[in-house]
């Protein structure tokens, strides 16, 4: 759960579509100096049309109402599907941090990837049919 609120943002900022500034090489591939230009300055434009009604206040204001107003959706999504939709890597992390296990971080992992081959639970039935798959097995 601790990884939910992120998951909340991440869909509510996405909604917003806002233009990404970044340099994109398949746009100016092949263009010179003027065309390159006229692509970046455009979206720059965009960007600016996007983002000059916004008040941080408000906005803010706006993007927390629309997250407070997912949220128990998400959370009933959440519990059922967290297995899926968490961060494993940060799940194991945030795992050990707090439990202390008294061994590192690879060894944890490790231990808990055995438990589960030798408990056959489904969770490592698709892991290992996923291993299977990627080492070409």
């Amino acid at each position: 759960m601790s990884q939910i609120d992120e998951y909340v943002a991440r869909q509510v900022y996405a909604d917003y579509h806002f233009h990404d500034p970044g340099l994109r090489s398949d746009e100016i591939r092949g263009k010179d100096l003027v065309q390159a230009a006229e692509i970046l300055g455009h979206r720059i434009s965009l960007i600016k049309s996007q983002l000059g009604p916004l008040e941080e206040v408000l906005w803010k204001q706006e993007f927390l109402g629309k997250c407070a107003a997912i949220r128990p959706e998400v959370e009933a999504i959440w519990d059922a599907r967290w297995t899926e939709l968490c961060d494993g890597k940060r799940l194991f992390q945030q795992l050990f941090r707090r439990l202390r296990f008294g061994m590192s971080l690879p060894k944890f992992k490790k231990r808990v990837m055995q438990e589960m081959r030798s408990r056959r639970t489904p969770n490592w039935s698709a892991v290992e049919s996923l291993l299977k798959r990627l080492i070409g097995g």
